[in-house]
């Protein structure tokens, strides 16, 4: 009985730990957002206090999204002259649905009364080559999308402000 007990208990676990365990490889289902990086505030810092301009009127720069492919899959996305508070510490996450890739930025930090330009990097990975779209979701709630075909040798800038 004894014999029997120590085979049978070691058998179930492994089969119970392999049927956990999923062939789905699921084509980003390991995806990870990875070297999240910023600028810091770029040129001088404009005080919204005084004026009660918009961020963007004030500071005149085109705020663009460049995505850059690599060979080992990674998509490199950087959010240029992106306009936040002078305060603000950046974070992203990725989510990925089929070929549908959300990055969601966040800026959190103490309200500052300036804003200044930052550009905000992140790379996603690993991709197969394919088509994608790009959902940015920037800090102040604004949804940019864009559709691209990913290869490590992709260089494509897309115009915000478009």
């Amino acid at each position: 009985m004894t014999k029997r007990f120590v085979i049978i208990v070691p058998v179930l676990a492994l089969l119970f730990m392999f049927s956990a365990c999923g062939n789905d490889n699921g084509g980003g289902s390991n995806l990870v957002v990875r070297n999240i990086s910023n600028s810091g505030c770029k040129g001088t810092a404009v005080t919204t206090e005084s004026n009660k301009a918009t961020a963007p009127d004030i500071l005149g720069r085109a705020e663009r999204i460049v995505c850059k492919g690599s060979a080992d899959g990674i998509l490199r996305v950087t959010h240029q002259d992106l306009v936040a508070n002078c305060a603000s510490r950046f974070n992203a996450s990725v989510q990925l649905d089929g070929n549908r890739i959300v990055l969601t930025e966040t800026a959190e930090g103490e309200e500052a009364k300036c804003v200044c330009t930052y550009d905000l990097t992140t790379e996603i990975g690993p991709l197969q080559d394919g088509d994608y779209t790009l959902v940015v979701r920037t800090p102040s709630g604004k949804e940019v999308k864009m559709d691209f075909h990913f290869s490590a040798d992709l260089d494509y800038t897309y115009d915000v402000g478009k």
